[in-house]
């Protein structure tokens, strides 16, 4: 399991389409795509059909909202309010710099990922091909570079036949579960490799992880030697819902199925959660069962 749960509102479509998304670099309004692709559509109204005689139960109308519970989020619609992530990111991509999505596990790094991956096009000064690596299924640098040549189109290739062939290329590499280039199959020259394409200006990365990457590869720092991430990739941190963003998701999510929450099952949500995406998901999957 990846990641979790991080859904849309589209409560704050209006004002994102105010203030709209800078691009630092260019100073031009970024007409999100980013924006309307996340926050369009966000809550389709479910109708109850009325059945002649008795009505019909409630579990047979409206299925259980606050779905999935594991794994994580593709579809932008079912986004939920990660917009300022999203804007720091792509302003950051867009300065020339990469990414360290630094956070907890499942609250919510991987869909973030599948979103740039989605709005690159968009929300991207220039054209990038966008790559994503889930590295949970990668591990040996040769599985790593077949992976990453195979998503590109290309031969399968190291050392200066991928400079070679990267010299035509700008990339934008998504990288899930960067612990596991921890692992006995991987050593610093893969990461010093990234380094080298993200200095040449062939490729971006933004990569996902629990541990600052200052401290996930102590190897890195020996014989003085300096991190093959430092200086390329600025932090951007998922930190945990608050209360009133917790608040504001349950309401969204139970607006058209004839489910009101109590106020005491709202702070028992919370309390439970701490705002945590998937512990939240899962609270309000089970509490939401209790109705049916």
């Amino acid at each position: 399991m990846t990641e979790n749960s991080d859904f849309k509102n589209q409560g704050t479509q209006d004002e994102i389409a105010q203030s709209g998304l800078k691009d630092v670099s260019a100073g031009r309004d970024i007409h999100v795509q980013l924006i309307q692709n996340i926050y369009h559509n966000s809550h389709q109204k479910t109708e109850s059909s009325e059945s002649k005689g008795a009505p019909q139960r409630l579990s047979q109308v409206i299925a259980n909202p606050f779905q999935p519970l594991n794994g994580r989020i593709e579809q932008s619609e079912q986004f939920f309010n990660r917009e300022k992530e999203l804007r720091e990111i792509f302003e950051i991509l867009n300065a020339g710099s990469g990414v360290e999505l630094l956070g907890d596990r499942q609250i919510g790094k991987s869909s973030i990922l599948h979103q740039i991956k989605h709005l690159a096009a968009s929300a991207l000064t220039g054209k990038w091909e966008p790559v994503y690596l889930n590295l949970q299924k990668v591990h040996t640098e040769a599985e790593f570079y077949e992976s990453f040549c195979e998503e590109l189109g290309i031969a399968n290739s190291t050392g200066i036949n991928l400079n070679r062939a990267m010299r035509s290329r700008r990339v934008l590499l998504l990288l899930d579960e960067k612990e596991n280039l921890q692992g006995n199959g991987f050593t610093r020259e893969i990461r010093d490799r990234l380094r080298a394409f993200a200095e040449d200006g062939s490729l971006r990365l933004v990569v996902a992880a629990c541990t600052p990457l200052d401290r996930l590869f102590p190897d890195s720092k020996e014989n003085g030697m300096t991190s093959p991430f430092q200086g390329i990739c600025l932090r951007v941190e998922l930190k945990p819902w608050s209360k009133e963003i917790v608040r504001r998701f349950v309401t969204v999510k139970i607006e058209n199925t004839g489910v009101c929450f109590s106020e005491e099952e709202m702070e028992k949500l919370w309390l439970d959660s701490q705002g945590h995406p998937q512990k939240l998901m899962k609270a309000c999957f089970d509490l939401y069962r209790q109705y049916r």
